[in-house]
């Protein structure tokens, strides 16, 4: 059989000054391949492997070749550039399975620590809780070999555990990473962690602090040209401002973060800020804009794979339909979140991390939107969020996680329990504690457990401390098309409205509004 009946020349070649032929069938290929012995098809596919490698040929082609050759250290060095680029064009599950596979045949420390933190930021962007990327940071822990590396270590275990709740001593190790980077001069590893340090101080009402470091963040983007670093300050600012009721500029600056991180080709934190941008807008009453943004961010992280930030989404989307109402379109996107709280009712333990907390807040407050006798399980629900956010030092959402739950024990006939916990919640806020969220169910909770006791007196009061809290937010909103909505289209500061009109409590601004 001649060659003109097994093989065909291709019309354009890949390589320059190269013929390039292919077999003419694939059972021709398989045919050729079975003639050769192992040895010899081992020996022709590392030949092949060196010379695409010349050649420029893509890197995880090359490797193929090479492993198929029996070369697998020689392969690794190709894994690994071909994770490297898999990551930087956001095929998250690519990248981790060319750096796992890189990372069995480091030769020597430096090479496995390489490897090993490449393998860590790959799941850190795919999943940042997943058990694996506790196993990529255990092999950067066994590779250390120097000072650097050793920092560069520390900071991936605290940086993981705060992923997964953190604890008590958390803070305190980010600042010491963050502090100890800057010694070494590792502008990214200092970065990273003071990133999450700002987050973890935010959302501990530590907001001074949040700012500060934020701040800092920023001089680190402009210094070490740095997009990633700056686009983690503008969404810490952005908690900053939320939580001072300054919710217009608090938008502005997911909306910038967001931006930034497109230019800058981020999509997994592109994918997570423009579902934080819905957040914002739900929590302004923004309906429509508010499900555009969270599902065109949860459309963007299921085409890059990332199952992390498709659960930050669909927690979002909970509390859009719980700020809302529900709607048959989104059943399926909901159908997980919704499963993990009904495993939490039944007495599975839930891992105190933001988003799962949050899954559960939510959820409980769309079964107390729906009443229908729900409110037992959203009792349930409500209880163990805001018991998971205390323990955990989530300070930002602690008093109106209160507040709901106080609501869920009046309608499950307890109104001294209701009392009692919106007053705590009430007593925090008046003690300066920060909230993320508007603060109109805590007082509107604290006033009708108030008034099915009959302390009518206290019920009224309760009702003339929240409104100067509506009045804050609305005046943070000047400027913006959305005031109006903030004060009708979300329950909470409709009712709260329509009882300070029964107490004729409604300041003049606010009246105007709605006129």
């Amino acid at each position: 059989m001649g060659s003109a009946e097994v093989l065909v020349e291709q019309a354009s070649s890949r390589f320059t000054d190269a013929r390039e032929w292919s077999f003419k069938h694939a059972l021709m290929r398989e045919v050729a391949y079975a003639s050769l012995g192992d040895d010899a098809l081992r020996v022709a596919h590392a030949r092949a492997g060196h010379w695409l490698a010349q050649m420029g040929e893509d890197d995880a082609t090359v490797a193929r070749h090479l492993e198929l050759g029996g070369q697998s250290s020689a392969a690794a060095g190709y894994l690994e550039k071909a994770a490297r680029r898999a990551l930087a064009a956001n095929a998250l599950a690519k990248a981790v399975s060319l750096a796992e596979r890189a990372l069995a045949f480091a030769e020597d420390k430096p090479t496995e620590f390489a490897r090993a933190q490449l393998l860590e930021e790959a799941w850190n962007r795919l999943d940042a809780r997943a058990g694996e990327r506790d196993t990529a940071v255990r092999a950067m822990e066994g590779s250390v070999y120097d000072v650097p590396s050793e920092v560069r270590a520390r900071g991936a275990r605290v940086r993981y555990e705060d992923a997964c709740g953190g604890g008590p001593e958390t803070s305190a190790r980010l600042e010491q990473v963050r502090r100890d980077a800057n010694s070494a001069a590792l502008a990214d590893e200092e970065a990273r962690s003071a990133a999450a340090l700002a987050a973890r101080y935010a959302f501990g009402g530590q907001l001074g602090a949040a700012a500060e470091v934020a701040d800092h963040l920023l001089s680190i983007a402009q210094k070490h040209n740095m997009p990633a670093a700056a686009v983690d300050a503008w969404q810490t600012l952005a908690v900053v401002r939320q939580a001072r009721g300054d919710v217009g500029a608090a938008l502005e600056a997911r909306r910038s973060a967001a931006r930034a991180a497109s230019e800058a080709g981020l999509k997994t934190r592109e994918a997570t800020l423009t579902i934080n941008v819905g957040f914002a807008l739900t929590t302004l009453g923004a309906k429509g804009e508010a499900r555009v943004a969270i599902e065109g961010g949860l459309a963007l992280a299921q085409a890059i794979g990332s199952p992390g930030t498709v659960r930050h989404g669909q927690m979002n989307l909970l509390c859009w339909t719980a700020t809302f109402g529900g709607d048959a379109e989104l059943d399926a996107l909901l159908e997980e979140p919704r499963a993990t709280a009904d495993a939490a009712v039944s007495g599975s333990w839930v891992p105190h991390d933001r988003a799962t907390l949050g899954v559960l807040f939510y959820r409980g407050l769309e079964l107390l939107r729906q009443d229908g006798g729900n409110s037992d399980y959203a009792r349930t629900l409500l209880r163990t969020a805001a018991r998971g956010y205390r323990a955990t030092k989530m300070l930002d959402v602690v008093p109106v996680a209160l507040g709901l739950w106080a609501e869920a024990e009046r309608r499950c006939g307890q109104p001294e329990a209701a009392r009692e916990l919106a007053s705590e919640a009430a007593s925090l806020l008046e003690d300066g504690s920060p909230s993320l969220l508007n603060e109109a169910p805590v007082y509107l909770a604290l006033h009708d457990a108030c008034s099915a006791l009959g302390a009518t007196n206290d019920a009224k009061r309760s009702i003339a401390q929240g409104i100067p809290r509506l009045v804050t937010r609305v005046t943070g909103l000047s400027g913006t098309p959305y005031a109006r909505a903030f004060l009708t289209e979300l329950a909470p500061n409709a009712g709260l409205l329509a009882a300070a009109k029964s107490y004729d409590l409604v300041p003049p601004m606010l009246s105007a509004l709605l006129r």
